[in-house]
């Protein structure tokens, strides 16, 4: 991610889409709020980091003091799990 856009702070972000990521992180740096970590998840088939993962390292982080969650839905994953019959 261009470092321009980063402000350092408090809010974790994680996020399943790197567009969205860029976009949220700018324009939380346009309201004078900082970033403490961000962490692109991807939507890549093959697991990695999972959201559980992420909110487990930002609540240990004691300069997290919040924490913004960007889903991404349309892999199998999500269809899976939000799949309502």
């Amino acid at each position: 991610m261009p470092g321009r856009i980063h402000k350092q702070g408090n809010v974790g972000v994680v996020s399943r889409s790197g567009t969205l990521t860029y976009e949220a992180v700018y324009q939380l740096t346009q309201l004078g709020i900082g970033q403490s970590t961000c962490i692109g998840i991807g939507g890549d088939p093959i697991i990695g980091t999972t959201f559980l993962d992420a909110i487990k390292m930002f609540n240990a982080d004691p300069d997290t003091h919040a924490i913004v969650l960007i889903g991404e839905i349309g892999g199998n994953a999500e269809r899976a799990r939000f799949r309502v019959d």
